[in-house]
């Protein structure tokens, strides 16, 4: 079964300890977020404020995040599954945007470093790297601009099943369903060739244009380990 919080309603369904969603008692749950609803018209207006006025901007949504992250973990035995933020191409600075003391960008950057580090130490809650799920996809094809003016869909319907699959993950390590098995053949998997036929010093296994795929396959496996 499958709880879903009203619309832009999580900041009530968390505050309220007779929400529903606490009646519900997940065993998994997941905070979407998204940069461009949190940041308001900062977005793009980030410069209508001074650095110290951004800086104090940021600050306070890591401290309204952290707190409700905090509230929902004393207030249930659910594992939280937090989304932080993408950082957008956009910049109203143009080029000069890496020039700026705390700029849009650097300061969306910084935000999802304190989220990190926050809860890197807490077993209830996880961050899920949306900005690098974003940068993996490319930004216009994860944000469909006809689709978030028409119904504020955040990711493209085209996106969901990606999306969906990556939080699969969550749900198999939480019930405990996560496993790890790899099984593969040798010749021309782990090396080029048939050693039987080739012999030891005729399979393509190296640093020459014909051997160097199945060293970078060799090295993920042993990173899996």
């Amino acid at each position: 079964m499958t709880y879903v919080g009203g619309y832009n309603q999580f900041n009530q369904e968390i505050l309220d300890v007779s929400s529903k969603l606490y009646k519900f008692s997940p065993d998994l749950t997941f905070l979407i977020l998204d940069t461009q609803s949190t940041l308001g018209n900062l977005f793009y207006e980030p410069y209508s404020a001074s650095s110290s006025e951004r800086k104090k901007i940021f600050d306070e949504k890591f401290d309204d995040l952290k707190n409700l992250v905090h509230t929902f973990t004393n207030q249930t035995k659910s594992k939280l599954v937090v989304m932080n933020f993408s950082v957008p191409s956009y910049s109203p600075y143009g080029i000069f945007e890496t020039k700026v003391v705390d700029g849009l960008h650097s300061s969306i950057k910084k935000l999802n470093e304190n989220l990190t580090n926050e809860f890197l130490k807490n077993d209830s809650v996880y961050i899920f790297d949306f900005n690098s799920f974003v940068n993996q996809y490319g930004e216009k094809n994860i944000f469909d601009v006809k689709q978030f003016l028409f119904g504020d869909i955040k990711v493209s319907l085209d996106y969901i099943p990606n999306l969906a699959d990556e939080f699969t993950g969550y749900i198999f390590a939480v019930l405990g369903l996560t496993k790890r098995c790899i099984v593969l053949d040798l010749d021309n998997t782990l090396w080029g060739g048939i050693v039987g036929e080739d012999g030891y010093d005729g399979i393509k296994l190296g640093a020459d244009a014909q051997g160097n795929s199945f060293i970078e396959f060799q090295k993920y496996l042993l990173s899996l380990h």
